[in-house]
């Protein structure tokens, strides 16, 4: 699924993953699935294309606010706010949710913000906006039916964390003239995403292992530099007596991603947690 905001490709470059947690979800204004396998979208739109458009000061005026909160802790706060003032307007929208998760050791922080600056006249309008997210995510692995007889809400092994961060700065241009209609975006972002994952040892039955070590810990860091651009020019006006509809675009998305991944031998506590050793595989 190729995933666009506003225009901008949302898909990572390393391995075009989309992460969702990013943009909160009382900054779209409306979202739009194009089905099917479409070149036009890119690399990565076999199951189709989901088009976001979020808002702003003047498709969004006023202030909403909501709080709610429920089970094992979980909490869910979000606002927004919206202006203009003569040509120029505003738009300012975030989000945090919390929660200690039903199983053991699974708790999660999702921060989001999302911010618009506009200025609008008779027949352009320049937007300047920014999306910044820094997210805590745990997801445990699946347990033994033998565990999950003793305590439903136990965990095999512990941690397996996923920490987010994102920030992305996008500028789109819209303008009207008499060759036609130009449209713009161009694009920043990066990305950082660190991994933590604590695991029992896995051992085949006819493995001889003589190590003091039970467990070991996994990390990966994953950090993402992107930019890009798209244009297009669209013209609708008669061609030789007849109707005639013109589109003419082009779009280039350039990104540069470190990968670091490393092992360390690890002992276990008693309810399966790992423990560092200071000792790399």
């Amino acid at each position: 699924l190729a995933v666009y905001q506003d225009g901008v490709r949302m898909n990572e470059a390393f391995g075009d993953t989309v992460n969702w947690d990013v943009l909160p979800s009382n900054a779209i204004g409306s979202l739009n699935l194009v089905p099917g396998s479409n070149p036009l979208f890119g690399l990565d739109a076999l199951g189709g294309a989901l088009s976001i458009r979020t808002k702003d000061g003047f498709t969004a005026p006023g202030g909403r606010g909501s709080v709610r909160a429920g089970s094992f802790g979980r909490y869910d706060i979000g606002a927004e706010s919206g202006g203009r003032r003569g040509a120029f307007g505003y738009y300012l929208a975030g989000s945090l949710t919390s929660e200690d998760g039903w199983r053991d050791h699974s708790p999660s922080t999702v921060r989001k913000l999302f911010g618009d600056a506009g200025w609008r006249g008779t027949d352009s309008q320049v937007n300047i906006s920014f999306t910044g997210a820094s997210n805590d995510l745990t997801a445990n692995g699946p347990a033994p039916e033998e565990l999950l007889d003793e305590d439903y809400e136990a965990v095999f092994t512990y941690p397996d964390e996923t920490d987010n961060d994102v920030a992305m700065l996008a500028v789109k241009l819209q303008g009207r003239r008499d060759y036609g209609q130009l449209d713009g975006v161009a694009y920043y972002r990066s990305s950082a995403s660190r991994t933590f994952n604590g695991d029992a040892l896995d051992v085949d039955d006819d493995e001889t292992y003589d190590s003091e070590f039970p467990a070991i810990n996994n990390r990966s860091h994953t950090r993402t530099q992107s930019a890009g651009f798209t244009g297009q020019l669209s013209r609708r006006k008669p061609l030789a007596g007849r109707d005639n509809n013109l589109v003419i675009g082009a779009g280039l998305d350039t990104a540069a991603t470190r990968f670091d991944f490393n092992s360390e031998w690890a002992y276990l506590t008693d309810d399966r947690g790992t423990i560092a050793s200071g000792t790399f595989d």
